[in-house]
């Protein structure tokens, strides 16, 4: 065991550590089934639905490869027999696992979805593909099957490679396998232990994100909260300050204010005491000072002009 499944294996919990060990057990090996003529319903909807979709080419794929649209099973007719077989081995072996596999329609352009220890878990089951540039052109008709230069097969030279393998979609928190290819050794029939219990190993990662994924959104709420609160605490500051602000601007304005009713009045008392003595045509002016003045105090009372605060 190396490192990096070490550490996976390390992260596991006791539960999926035994599913996993029992899936290396003789007992528990898995091996394809003889398909029965009527199928679960399931599984017969898929096969008449790649059955009845009009083909790529005359050995080409469900659908192009190349293309936006994505299949639960996406390979080339002469596949076909041997995806279902492998699909309805997997259906059934599943299924005594507790693990429900849920089958789409295959037009559907959805993934397999399996529905283990709480987590779903998409995946599908594709075929190996190769592109080539044809040497002599002229011996294709079909202009249509041009696309950049490349060239769908039809014949099985070298488009359809034969080989299938199962893509798991989704991601979790451990670096754990995602695919699983068939090659010259080892099919991907022979492979469907290990599928297994890579789906068991995915459930785990998959729910060790979301603990992740709580914990985040938990500490993500708290920050929110104390940011909240430190907003709110700063708004109270500001607000305070404001008004200190401007209790210290009417303190002051009232001390500036009285300091000129002071000098004004003392202006006043020598004006009154300058008419007393002053020449016949000075009264007059000296009147209409007097006069001003006691009309900026009416309009100049400190504790009328500035209202006090709250």
């Amino acid at each position: 065991m190396n490192k990096s499944h070490r550490s996976i294996h390390e992260r596991l919990s006791p539960e999926v550590r035994a599913l996993v060990k029992n899936e290396k057990l003789k007992k528990n090996k898995v091996t394809i089934l003889s398909v029965p003529e009527k199928l679960p319903i399931e599984i017969q909807n898929l096969k008449a639905s790649l059955l009845s979709l009009k083909l790529f080419c005359g050995n080409g794929f469900v659908v192009d490869p190349n293309s936006s649209v994505s299949m639960s099973i996406n390979v080339t007719a002469r596949q076909i027999d041997r995806s279902i077989a492998i699909i309805y081995t997997l259906y059934s072996e599943l299924k005594a696992r507790g693990v429900t596999l849920i089958i789409p329609n295959a037009g559907h352009g959805t993934p397999f979805v399996l529905l283990v220890r709480d987590q779903s878990i998409r995946f599908r089951l594709t075929e190996s593909y190769e592109y080539y540039r044809p040497l002599d052109w002229s011996r294709y008709s079909n202009k249509e099957q041009l696309e950049g230069g490349l060239f769908k097969i039809e014949n099985e030279d070298a488009y359809a490679v034969g080989e299938l393998s199962f893509i798991l979609e989704d991601e979790g928190d451990l670096p754990c396998r995602t695919q699983w290819h068939s090659n010259k050794h080892r099919p991907l029939e022979n492979q469907l232990n290990n599928f297994i219990a890579g789906i068991f190993i995915q459930s785990e990662s998959l729910r060790l994100r979301q603990e992740s994924q709580a914990i985040f959104e938990k500490i993500r709420m708290q920050n929110t909260k104390i940011e909240a609160a430190l907003r709110e605490e700063a708004a109270i500051r500001h607000q305070s300050n404001l008004r200190k602000e401007r209790v210290r601007r009417v303190v002051v304005d009232k001390a500036n204010l009285l300091a000129e009713n002071r000098r004004i009045k003392k202006l006043s008392l020598e004006l009154a005491e300058k008419i007393k003595t002053a020449p016949t045509h000075e009264i007059k002016r000296l009147e209409r000072f007097a006069l001003l003045i006691e009309e900026y105090f009416l309009k100049n009372d400190p504790f009328e002009i500035i209202p006090e605060l709250e």
